[in-house]
């Protein structure tokens, strides 16, 4: 059973959060095949054996210990890596004892749907659309069975909620969101509202800029038009560079650390690098990954990453040594020159920002190499290797998206085919050792886009079995 097109644009217009984004509206969720479900539904463990096995590598190689269990080796070069760029005193909080094994208790791969299956292109612990996600399943799952369940988003966010207060549901948590990411903040009101009603949990979303220390020790306030008040926990809606804008930041890390506050994602700046994509594939860290992944998670996210390079400048190389990158045209890479200069069918790979920076979220330092001119890509290669030594870069084999067709309806309110290419959101929520999986939102875009994400011409809907 479908929507009506009524139906479809009441409920977008009625609710109102979506800050004046628009997309296409669809009659029906995005249908997913057993086997695609599959792998998605054992996807969320793996994911966070992997998030496990990327402290286990940060910290040790930060200690400067062995990181093998059976064999030894050092890997100082590792932490190194992912700590570029970043302000010592983030750097110290990310490897503070207090903060051992704490892990994002929500994760959000994107899933590029392939030929072949999927490819795993970007691993987030601060995902967006959460909102929109359990909106689309409330009001989806009326007439299909959508994945995880009609209400599986807000009550995998409750069980959130509920860590960040302690089990006391009279504690506030504030679901900070940073001017930054203002446009988000609609869902979030919206989601909160809905906690507040059926879980009667004491939530409410604040600007992350209101958050202040408290007038006792230890505590963290959220100012308000009566007054300050004190914050049990806080679910993070900001990114770790926003940090520097809140004069609370010296508080908040100090609160954090010492048990005086809740907060997830935990703010360890290494766990939202997407260099571990490229680490995963690294030669010298075959080892490793092999002893810190179960055998099966291991063959899985071989399976869906795609092969990805730390873009490294090649200083003081010999001319006989070879770069940890791709080949071009067969032939290894003693020189990134080679690939700035390779022919546009030579230039299958995406290149982007790794983490802690302004841009890099959303397709903001997005280059696709193979839908730029030569000069274009040759300059975004020569900016991510003058810019290595502070913002580290990752380059990653572009996957192509398969051909899709979905349903949706036009300006008419008709039913019409959509040939689109489609981009998978699995959220997974990690709570108290329990992994759970709450949704999955489907981005179909026109098949001339060939980096996917929400746009207006593309549309929003839930996957269904």
């Amino acid at each position: 059973m479908h929507l009506d097109f009524s139906d479809v644009l009441d409920a977008h217009t009625r609710d109102g959060f979506f800050s004046g984004q628009s997309w296409r509206l669809s009659p029906r969720a995005f249908v997913l095949g057993a086997e695609q479900l599959k792998t998605i539904e054992t996807l969320g463990n793996a994911c966070v054996h992997f998030y496990k096995a990327c402290e286990q590598l940060y910290l040790k190689s930060a200690l400067q210990k062995n990181i093998l269990r059976n064999g030894q080796l050092r890997a100082d070069w590792v932490a190194q890596l992912l700590d570029r760029g970043k302000p010592a005193w983030l750097v110290e909080h990310a490897r503070a004892k207090a903060l051992h094994g704490q892990m994002p208790m929500l994760i959000r791969p994107d899933l590029i749907m392939t030929e072949t299956g999927f490819a795993l292109t970007e691993l987030d612990s601060v995902p967006g659309g959460v909102g929109i996600t359990a909106f689309l399943n409330e009001l989806y799952g009326e007439k299909e069975i959508v994945v995880g369940g009609k209400d599986a988003m807000i009550a995998g966010f409750a069980r959130i909620i509920e860590a960040l207060a302690l089990g006391d549901k009279k504690n506030l948590v504030v679901i900070a969101v940073s001017e930054e990411a203002a446009a988000y903040r609609g869902e979030f009101e919206w989601l909160a509202a809905r906690l507040r009603g059926r879980f009667s949990l004491n939530v409410r979303v604040g600007a992350a800029e209101e958050l202040c220390a408290g007038t006792s020790e230890n505590a963290i306030h959220l100012a308000g038009k009566n007054g300050a008040e004190r914050v049990c926990g806080i679910y993070r809606f900001f990114e770790l560079f926003d940090l520097e804008k809140l004069p609370c930041r010296d508080a908040l890390l100090k609160c954090v650390e010492t048990g005086g506050v809740q907060l997830s994602p935990p703010m360890r700046v290494f766990q939202e690098e997407k260099l571990f994509l490229a680490l995963f594939w690294h030669p010298r860290l075959v080892e490793f990954w092999k002893q810190a992944l179960p055998p099966k998670d291991l063959a899985l996210l071989k399976a869906v990453i795609p092969p990805s390079w730390p873009v490294e400048p090649a200083e003081n190389f010999p001319p006989h040594a070879l770069i940890h990158g791709p080949a071009v045209g067969g032939v290894p890479l003693t020189d990134w020159a080679q690939l700035s200069r390779a022919a546009q069918k030579q230039r299958d790979y995406i290149l982007k920002l790794s983490g802690f920076h302004p841009n890099a979220w959303g397709a903001r330092s997005v280059t696709l190499g193979n839908d730029v001119p030569s000069q274009e890509w040759e300059a975004s290669l020569k900016e991510a290797l003058d810019n290595a030594h502070k913002h580290p870069f990752v380059l990653q084999h572009f996957e192509h998206p398969s051909l899709q067709s979905h349903a949706v309806f036009n300006e008419a309110g008709e039913v019409e085919d959509f040939p689109c290419r489609v981009r998978l959101c699995p959220y997974y929520f990690n709570v108290q050792n329990a992994v759970s999986l709450g949704g999955v939102l489907a981005t179909a875009c026109p098949v001339d886009k060939k980096i996917i994400h929400g746009m207006s011409a593309a549309t929003l809907v839930p996957c269904a079995t």
